[in-house]
């Protein structure tokens, strides 16, 4: 298996499968044909988790430390993968945004969300250079932050409400990360460490026409996902992925443990030399997704319909076994995300079920 000397994981913000789909995006397209690409990588929902337990662990949506953990069971023990590599290997962390939960144990960290992403991938190329990480992480934040201008401007303006309206703000900052991506790939052939590098570029989430990224939209699950660099096939096209999939991809790749056990799957589709266990995917993370929506809305639907206290303890029984969003700190006490499904799974049933006695009709649909 040829191994990386450099890994880069890209996390464009808000790039989610449509932005691919409506946006001229020439040099993502052309990294996306020369190595491996999956139009619908599935993260969970990037919601506000409220709970002082998630607070006192991370401080953004669990959307994105389950990115660089490789598991959606994040407690306060669980790793991030650049401490696979500290402090014996150099390792780079570029953002603008904070996320100081996501920032520790880098050789080099810099988090200024004053920087431009032009700034950042500058300071990136610089690091390649001089540091020669071999895990870099880099997370553009622009085109996030463009996006709630069109949710938030009072102009009379066409893109105002609307992300996908030429000109909008949202579609140039896509544009100009697209083009970074680029000049980035060319200045990795000029140092002469292209052919050395696993580059990965991804998001965190996708967004709304309306500039927002509400959880329980699923287009803001969906992501795009590109892998070039040595070991990775050219041309191949993969059905499905998750973002947890993406560090033991990795740290397959780079031949070392992942930071956690019973994460992700090793998408063994996009490798010239896959391991000899190759298990299906389960693809548990779109499953879960559609049933958090599933549930939530049955029980909105079902909420009205109790009208005495023996009813209203009833629903308010299975709302409380539910492990939703704003439960997603609890969620590593039910063992794996299979666990959590299926736990999740038998609370929607016994609320299907009583939605039937009480005669409540519901489109909600749990895929």
């Amino acid at each position: 298996m040829e191994t990386p000397e450099h890994v880069v994981l890209l996390t464009i913000d808000a790039l989610g499968t449509l932005g691919m789909e409506r946006i001229d995006l020439p040099a993502l397209k052309g990294l996306a044909a020369s190595g491996a690409y999956c139009k619908e990588c599935y993260n969970l929902p990037p919601a506000t988790v409220r709970s002082p337990l998630w607070k006192d662990i991370h401080d953004s949506s669990p959307s994105n430390p389950t990115l660089v953990a490789g598991t959606a069971l994040i407690s306060a023990d669980t790793r991030l993968v650049q401490q696979v590599f500290w402090p014996k290997q150099p390792t780079v962390n570029l953002a603008n945004t904070s996320f100081a939960s996501m920032s520790r144990h880098f050789t080099v960290s810099i988090t200024d969300g004053a920087a431009s992403d032009d700034e950042i991938m500058e300071w990136a190329t610089l690091m390649m250079k001089q540091k020669k990480p071999v895990y870099m992480r880099i997370h553009l934040q622009g085109p996030g932050k463009e996006a709630r201008r069109s949710l938030q401007t009072k102009e009379d303006v066409p893109w105002r409400h609307d992300v996908w309206a030429k000109d909008s703000p949202y579609r140039k900052a896509i544009q100009r990360a697209g083009q970074l991506t680029g000049e980035f790939e060319e200045s990795l052939k000029e140092m002469g460490l292209r052919e050395k590098t696993f580059l990965v570029v991804t998001s965190d989430h996708g967004i709304s026409s309306l500039g927002r990224h509400p959880e329980y939209d699923p287009e803001c699950w969906r992501v795009p996902l590109i892998m070039v660099g040595p070991g990775i096939k050219k041309g191949a096209l993969l059905d499905y992925a998750e973002g947890i999939d993406i560090v033991p991809t990795v740290c397959h790749m780079l031949r070392v443990d992942p930071p956690n056990e019973g994460g992700g799957r090793i998408l063994t589709e996009a490798l010239t030399q896959p391991p000899a266990q190759d298990p299906p995917h389960e693809r548990i993370i779109k499953k879960l997704d559609f049933l958090l929506v599933a549930f939530e809305e049955l029980y909105s639907s079902v909420r009205p319909a109790a009208a005495t206290l023996l009813q209203r303890h009833q629903l308010e029984m299975i709302h409380s076994r539910f492990h939703g969003m704003q439960r997603f700190p609890e969620w590593p006490a039910l063992g794996t995300l299979k666990g959590v499904y299926e736990h999740d799974q038998k609370a929607y049933d016994d609320l299907l079920s009583l939605a039937r006695e009480w005669g409540v009709q519901s489109a909600s649909t749990a895929q």
